[in-house]
């Protein structure tokens, strides 16, 4: 070990030792070698394993006799403008409380962690559709602002980033402000985003195969109203991403 790499380790041993490394989630203190993604292992587990099986139409969790040939009870008479929906995780527990967090300007590291986190723990499944191009959920302007950031756009920038794929944030924009939909029926929240987005000009997603990234799915209805206009302009397909299902 050279002087020059002894000094570059005891500067890093200092620098640990007044701002020691912590999970983002659960802010426990970490070593180097605890994970790469920031993460503490009990996080990381509890955020990567999903112990459900799931619905390929909607993420939502099913049993596991369920037949999914046309989708599950959920959303089998439900029509979608997306091919298929996969999901990270339940939106529970740690899941829930990372999404929470991800709500406040503090969050873009953690929301661009996850996605890191997500495509290093469940690569196959995110290629199954073999997407060219990732596309994030846009907030309108004034939520934008109002938050600093937008959350789906960093998570889909981490998966971007660990699935070497061409991310695109410019294709879509929400024309006009809509209001929570915690508290909307499924009718409500179908009627709330209806020509809510638009695509641009800026670039082309004629033909292409997408993978549309959110942070939530509950119903479907936002990725919905977006993935339509995305087929309109011409993609060949359109498959939403979300970290959970609520």
């Amino acid at each position: 070990m050279t002087a020059l790499d002894l000094l570059r380790k005891s500067v890093h041993a200092f620098g640990e030792l007044i701002w020691p490394r912590r999970c983002l989630l659960c802010e426990v203190p970490m070593s180097d070698a605890s994970s790469p993604h920031c993460l503490c292992p009990s996080c990381e587990t509890a955020l990567s394993r999903d112990q459900f099986q799931t619905c390929h139409r909607c993420a939502s969790s099913v049993g596991p006799h369920t037949n999914l040939d046309e989708g599950c009870l959920r959303c089998r008479t439900t029509r979608f403008h997306f091919n298929s929906a996969i999901r990270m995780n339940l939106y529970d527990g740690k899941m829930r409380d990372a999404i929470l967090r991800m709500k406040h300007l503090q969050g873009e590291v953690l929301a661009e962690t996850l996605g890191l986190l997500w495509s290093s723990t469940k690569l196959d499944t995110l290629k199954q559709s073999d997407p060219q191009v990732i596309v994030p959920i846009p907030l309108h302007r004034w939520r934008r602002w109002q938050r600093g950031y937008n959350q789906s756009e960093a998570l889909a920038r981490g998966l971007a980033i660990g699935m070497r794929i061409p991310l695109n944030r410019w294709v879509l924009r929400r024309i006009r402000p809509t209001p929570p939909q915690t508290a909307m029926t499924a009718d409500g929240r179908r009627k709330n985003v209806l020509d809510a987005f638009q695509t641009t000009r800026l670039t082309s997603v004629a033909g292409l195969r997408i993978l549309l990234v959110d942070d939530v799915l509950t119903t479907g209805a936002t990725a919905d109203a977006a993935a339509t206009v995305l087929r309109a302009a011409g993609a060949a397909q359109v498959h939403v991403a979300v970290l959970a299902h609520r």
